[in-house]
């Protein structure tokens, strides 16, 4: 009976010990196998809905070379790169792509792009025993007017040498700038679905919401800083008073102030019809104080005078600046 227990005593933990390294091998061998790389899935584009479906997915996804190969037709340029893609998909992802229907060899998906339902259709060629699309962008034209203010989509500058703009730009949601916090496209928002025929975009440019306050703000200074000037024709300033020559002014003397709010009386700028500046007008009342000498005589001279004046200011600047007009 002593001999049995002996053996027994060194049979249970052998077998416990091996039980252990063999677990410890799989579980090494399970991670060997997690921190693997793991191959690329292949995509079968054998079918014309496939093709269409991994094109759109491609986008959706925000892989822009991808999107672009598997393209029958070779397209480039700013505004097909991931970072301009990852733009128009942070503002509208687009999500739930689905196979509508097919007419031949177009393909139509529905998908949504942000929150709207909406459909994109996708001329199909064949390439070999595979498909693709005919092409991978639309090619957009945009023509601001006026037509002389920037363009900017998806927040790339558009380049042309004149002022029509032909983008090219995947499926999915744009959005038009002009660059300038006093100009906008009123419809700067799009959708593009359709890539062989796209609409035209309306790039009607608009002074902003905020335009009016800030040009009303930079007139104000500037008429309170040429009235602390005290002197009667201050270079830059709207107003030019011109005593009799047989009446002079001492122009130590001069006192200029501002008669309520100057800016009471404002019309705020007018975009005009082929570039950034804008016109307006204001008119306020600027008092004057002074030493006149009448008939050798000096005496004092204090008169309100009446003052009306234009303005053209930059849309494009950062103030935005401005400069008087008559």
């Amino acid at each position: 009976m002593a001999r049995h227990r002996s053996i027994w005593a060194w049979v249970v933990p052998l077998a416990l010990v091996s039980a252990l390294i063999l677990v410890g091998a799989i579980v090494l061998r399970a991670r060997s196998q997690a921190s693997a790389p793991q191959p690329t899935p292949v995509v079968r584009n054998d079918t014309k809905e496939a093709a269409a479906v991994a094109f759109l997915t491609a986008v959706s996804e925000g892989r822009a070379s991808d999107a672009l190969a598997m393209s029958a037709t070779e397209q480039n340029g700013p505004f097909l790169t991931d970072e301009a893609l990852r733009a128009s998909l942070d503002q509208a992802p687009i999500s739930d792509i689905g196979v509508e229907g097919v007419d031949g060899d177009v393909v139509r998906l529905k998908h949504r792009v942000g929150e709207e339902e909406t459909v994109t259709s996708l001329a199909m060629e064949p390439k070999g025993e595979q498909w693709q699309v005919e092409r991978a962008a639309a090619e957009v034209l945009v023509a601001p007017r006026p037509e002389m203010v920037p363009v900017m989509v998806d927040g790339v500058k558009a380049e042309a040498p004149g002022y029509e703009y032909r983008v090219l730009l995947f499926p999915g949601q744009h959005q038009m700038s002009t660059g300038s916090q006093w100009l906008e496209f009123p419809n700067g928002t799009f959708t593009v679905t359709d890539l062989s025929e796209p609409e035209p975009v309306d790039a009607t440019v608009a002074v902003a919401d905020e335009t009016e306050a800030g040009v009303r703000r930079v007139v104000e200074e500037r008429l309170r800083s040429c009235a602390q000037r005290n002197e009667l024709a201050p270079e830059g300033c709207p107003w030019n008073y011109t005593a009799p020559d047989d009446q002079p002014i001492d122009p130590e003397s001069v006192q200029t102030s501002l008669v309520g709010d100057p800016v009471q009386d404002f019309e705020g700028p007018t975009l005009n019809e082929h570039d950034a500046l804008a016109t307006g007008r204001v008119s306020f009342t600027l008092q004057i104080t002074a030493t006149i000498t009448v008939e050798g005589n000096p005496q004092p001279f204090d008169q309100q005078m009446e003052v009306e004046s234009g303005y053209t200011t930059d849309l494009l600047t950062e103030a935005p600046d401005f400069t008087w007009s008559e």
